[in-house]
């Protein structure tokens, strides 16, 4: 039984990966169509292929054995037309088209999130549409938050500035999956880097200014060491791109956040055990917000009895942890007939 539900997590997990690429990838399919390049395939997955619908317009769709990635082919002579004569605008269009679709899907996503937010009470009017209107900004800020992570190998980390909001919402792991691989992907493809959409995009503006002419070409193997240390450097440094997340292991955040907290989570991690099932999130869902349930949780407080062993000061300390929240863990503890320590109030 253990073994099918791990099978069943992996499938699940390459199934949300294809529908990012499929979704980026698609970006790229309609823009070619739109300017009249032909098209010879776009294929699901790489490697041998297990089905093929070919279209009216000539167009084949490929489905192949290994779903980790997609690809759009436009027929050889198409793409080179379109490379040489193609306007600067439509080649930008057509290499910002797939990165533009993963940040769009990601982001109706949490704004829809936001608004749940809204009508469950985690957000007043006035705080939705402050932070509906800052969301679309913090995308691309959170792209150089991630390229710094990058160029330091993750010793600077800005990504606890960026982070997106979901008004409070703590979404199903499958959908905060699909969200994370949306923006991921994006980011991951935005940088100047060839084979990268952003690399390509960087080659077109370049030759449209004629900057072959004074720039020798940079030679295949120099494109390829960048490629892969960017790659490596991608995985050492905080990942998060949603409130609700926790710390990212590589930054070792959630390590110490633990020893310092003592909290039971730790605990119980430390001795090779599964946190219990009285949790904070399961005891308290019908009294606090999923968000201070949450800012609770990443400070390392799981339980009823470790939020009775807190003083109000101590929980006025965690970040974006502020007197409404505290209202909300007095309530509880008061229905609960349970209280903070007195130490800290005034």
């Amino acid at each position: 039984m253990k073994r099918i539900k791990t099978l069943l997590r992996v499938l699940l997990l390459f199934l949300i990966l294809e529908s990012a690429f499929a979704i980026h990838e698609y970006g790229h399919l309609r823009e070619f169509q739109k300017r009249g390049v032909p098209v010879k395939e776009f294929s699901l997955g790489i490697g041998p292929r297990l089905y093929q619908y070919q279209t009216d317009s000539s167009l084949t769709i490929s489905f192949r054995l290994i779903p980790i990635m997609a690809y759009v082919k436009p027929t050889e002579e198409g793409g080179n037309l379109f490379k040489k004569e193609g306007r600067l605008w439509d080649k930008i269009a057509v290499d910002a088209a797939g990165v533009r679709n993963n940040f769009l899907v990601g982001l109706a996503i949490v704004l829809f999130l936001q608004v749940l937010g809204w009508k469950r009470g985690n957000l007043s009017i006035k705080e939705l549409a402050g932070t509906a209107m800052v969301t679309p900004f913090k995308i691309p800020l959170r792209f150089i938050a991630f390229l710094v992570g990058c160029v330091t190998c993750g010793r600077v980390n800005l990504a606890e500035k960026f982070l997106l909001s979901t008004g409070g919402i703590d979404p199903p792991k499958p959908l905060k999956s699909f969200i994370l691989w949306n923006l991921a992907l994006g980011l991951f493809n935005l940088a100047p880097i060839p084979p990268l959409d952003g690399g390509h995009a960087l080659e077109a503006i370049l030759l449209s200014v004629g900057a072959n002419i004074y720039i020798p070409e940079i030679p295949e193997f120099v494109g390829v060491i960048l490629f892969a240390a960017y790659y490596a450097t991608a995985g050492n440094q905080d990942m998060r791109v949603l409130e609700i997340e926790p710390q990212s292991d590589s930054m070792g955040s959630r390590r110490s956040t633990r020893k310092r907290s003592g909290g039971a989570l730790g605990r119980w991690e430390e001795e090779g055990e599964s946190a219990p099932r009285y949790l904070l999130e399961s005891s308290t869902a019908h009294f606090l917000s999923a968000r201070v349930s949450n800012l609770l949780r990443n400070s390392g407080i799981y339980t009823i009895g470790e939020l009775r062993q807190t003083t109000a000061s101590q929980l006025l300390e965690i970040k974006g942890f502020g007197p409404k929240s505290l209202v909300e863990v007095e309530t509880l503890l008061r229905l609960r007939s349970l209280s903070l320590k007195p130490e800290g109030f005034d």
